[in-house]
């Protein structure tokens, strides 16, 4: 048994301490630089050059105001813990490379980001079209009763987790239900709670559903087949517990009448209809590829998805760069126009340029100010609805996602009378605000962290206690104790470090070898054999604990967080007591349907229990 030193002690409490700042993030005021203030000053003006009335410089009022905050979250804590431990000798430079690096015969963090923000790119360049919100709106509008709309939206919730990932499905489907209830003038909460309910558990589909998937995969070697043929019917199984479950708890809050009003501003309509056939062919063609390539090719898997990523960035980068060209053309033409003086030149968010006639005439004057404060109008009050009805918060704590960035309020809406698609500003940007970036030094520092309790003897202590779960070896007992304690523990720690952690804990020499010293007079199966199968069944069980974790409380996910703001950005209220309450009356049955499925499949398989 390893000896705990101080520096061991030290290493855990800076992984609590760090753990705890990501879920609850901590702002440290700073008074900011007079140059910043000033810079972003010229920054603004800038921007707004080739506005007929500039904007308020509303930002710039705020930044002084509050002077500025330094956050601690996420995307800072790990990385600041895992200095502090450096700084304190606690940890050498040999275990920062291999929590960065990895190693080549295990888990490899670099790998498993590359994975993750290239599906994240193809997921939120499709959902940038609309074509899931336009989905999404469509299917809504044809249940006309509380529980049709129930079912259409589990179902739904469903099928977009299935080829996208439980956080998409979170960003596109929670405003929609928000705009559809308020519509409706209907209680908005079981539609919510059951759309989440759908995506972390449909998430267990495929191993691209939830990061937490990818990095159990990527560690242990498990092909997207192979992943799949093992949690399909278990999810299957999940699903329709899922839904039985929550129409029980929630039924008695599925009143009223539903009344979709029909979409005549074009707010719910494809924005790209090429681009939306460009993304979806290509996330359809990434996730065939995942699964069937390593068949017949010994490629590693973020490199199946780079080609199918290059394409729609590609395609992308294009669209912008084209709009570029033709703004430039087009500023530049406003600005010769308008220092001779004949045309005025105005642009508006839509990105439409809208000419108004400066004749010298002194009576025609009046009538052009008078149209323009009427566009101007008509233009702020339309943006307003939309930022209301369809964008998420800005504000979100992670700015991140167990993915995906909120999406920011859309600026880009045709305006009433406008049909094409085409017309609107592209989306590289909003893709590029979208991406996880937080998640990078959130996923390597919790990475390092985690080799840093290995490194100080901890996780060589929890991986001798979880082997001792199976009972001298047996598989079930182990099947069902790693399910519920990753399911708890999520809620603790969160689902990501955690998963992080129990795949080390499988992966440490100490598991193995206490299975060999506590079924030694076992002759039935060699002993190795029996310990591949207990890490098999242990990490299968880890899939399901860290997904329906997600289901008791807010903080169990990235995705929980996300949701919770989204709630607040639209005015619904959803009490973590009452979210808890509902959930605790669904996730332990699906909890235990999903694990007596596994360990019927495992029995089933010739696997000795």
């Amino acid at each position: 048994m390893p000896t705990l030193t101080f520096h061991s002690y030290f290493t855990l409490a800076i992984t609590i301490i760090v753990i705890l700042c990501c879920i609850y993030p901590i702002r440290i005021p700073v008074r900011l630089p007079s140059s910043v203030v000033s810079w972003w000053d010229r920054h603004r003006n800038k921007r707004h050059r080739h506005d007929a009335q500039p904007p308020q410089d509303a930002e710039g009022l705020e930044l002084r105001k509050r002077h500025g905050t330094v956050r601690i979250d996420l995307a800072t804590a790990p990385v600041l813990g895992v200095l502090v431990l450096w700084a304190a000798q606690a940890i050498d430079k040999d275990v920062v490379w291999k929590g960065v690096v990895g190693e080549k015969e295990g888990i490899r963090p670099f790998a498993v980001l590359v994975l993750i923000f290239g599906l994240a790119y193809l997921c939120i360049s499709t959902d940038e079209t609309h074509l899931f919100t336009s989905l999404s709106y469509r299917l809504s509008r044809h249940a006309p009763t509380p529980f049709r709309l129930f079912l259409t939206l589990f179902l739904l919730s469903t099928v977009l987790t299935i080829f996208t990932s439980n956080d998409v499905v979170v960003l596109t489907v929670t405003p929609i239900v928000c705009y559809l209830t308020s519509s409706s003038k209907i209680d908005p909460t079981p539609y919510l709670v059951i759309s989440f309910i759908a995506a972390n558990v449909a998430s267990m589909t495929l191993y691209i559903g939830n990061p937490t998937n990818v990095i159990v995969c990527e560690a242990f070697g498990i092909g997207g087949v192979e992943y799949s043929g093992w949690m399909v019917l278990p999810t299957l199984v999940g699903t329709c517990l899922a839904f039985v479950m929550g129409f029980v708890v929630l039924r008695g809050r599925l009143k009223g009448r539903i009344d979709v009003p029909e979409d005549r501003t074009g707010r719910f309509a494809v924005r790209d209809r090429r681009g939306a056939v460009v993304g979806s062919v290509s996330l359809v063609g990434c996730l065939v590829c995942l699964m069937c390539v390593q068949l017949w090719v010994d490629v590693e898997v973020w490199v199946v998805t780079l080609p199918f990523v290059g394409i729609v960035a590609g395609r992308d980068v294009w669209m912008w760069a084209c709009w570029w060209v033709k703004e430039r053309k087009r500023e530049k033409g406003a600005d010769e126009k308008g220092g001779k003086g004949y045309v005025e030149m105005m642009k508006v968010e839509s990105g439409e340029v809208v000419e108004l006639n400066t004749n010298r005439d002194k009576d025609a004057q009046p009538h052009n100010a008078e149209s323009l404060d009427s566009l101007e109008s008509s233009q702020s009050q339309e943006d307003t609805d939309t930022n209301n009805l369809c964008s998420a918060s800005s504000t979100n704590p992670l700015t991140s996602s167990p993915l995906l960035t909120p999406q920011p309020p859309a600026t880009d809406v045709l305006p009433h009378n406008t049909t094409s698609s085409t017309k609107h500003t592209p989306s590289l940007p909003r893709i590029l605000r979208r991406l996880p970036y937080p998640l990078i030094p959130f996923a390597l520092g919790m990475f390092t962290l985690t080799e840093s309790l290995s490194h100080t003897g901890f996780v060589s202590i929890f991986a001798r206690y979880l082997a001792h779960t199976s009972l001298s070896g047996h598989m079930l007992p182990l099947l069902y104790f790693t399910a519920i304690i990753t399911t708890l523990a999520c809620n603790l720690m969160n689902n990501l470090p955690m998963t992080i952690l129990f795949v080390r804990i499988f992966a440490h020499p100490e598991f193995g070898n206490t299975i060999r010293y506590i079924t030694n007079n076992d002759t039935l199966v060699s002993v190795e054999d029996r310990i591949s199968n207990l890490q098999r069944a242990g990490l299968f069980a880890l899939v399901i604990g860290s997904n329906l974790g997600a289901n008791l409380t807010y903080i169990g996910s990235l995705a929980g967080l996300m949701f919770n703001d989204l709630l607040k950005s639209h005015g619904v209220t959803i009490r973590q007591w009452d979210f808890f309450r509902w959930c605790l009356g669904v996730t332990p049955v699906v909890l235990v349907g999903m694990v007596s499925v596994l360990a019927g499949e495992l029995v089933g398989r010739g696997y000795n229990t």
